[in-house]
């Protein structure tokens, strides 16, 4: 067992928790209020209004639950319930927009050439 450096909150954190198998780590933390915006990089720019976007939306995420089965309310200010996760839909693989539009695509050329 060795130490774990956590990076990425800007405040203090509020939760962590490990899942089943123990490869994957879930941390909660109070959300930063920015007080001062003077970027100087375009990066630091846009950083910071996806952050202020952010705060539109969460004040503070306390705690979080990831075990599949669960249904728990969202600690934050929406006020969202979050669904427990089915055994079955655990297994399957996510699917994308962009699978599933280049399948089309390729279903629809190959129309096309069958019907020349």
């Amino acid at each position: 067992m060795h130490p774990l450096l956590l990076q990425g909150h800007d405040r203090p954190l509020t939760w962590v928790q490990f899942n089943r198998d123990g490869d994957l780590m879930f941390t909660c933390g109070k959300v930063r209020q920015q007080q001062q915006q003077q970027p100087q990089q375009q990066q630091q720019q846009q950083e910071q209004q996806r952050r202020r976007r952010q705060q539109q939306r969460l004040q503070q995420l306390l705690w979080c639950r990831c075990c599949l089965g669960s249904t728990d309310a969202a600690a934050d200010s929406t006020g969202l319930l979050l669904h427990p996760l089915p055994l079955a839909a655990a297994s399957l693989p996510l699917k994308t927009k962009h699978s599933s539009s280049s399948s089309s695509s390729s279903s629809s050329s190959t129309n096309s050439s069958s019907s020349r």
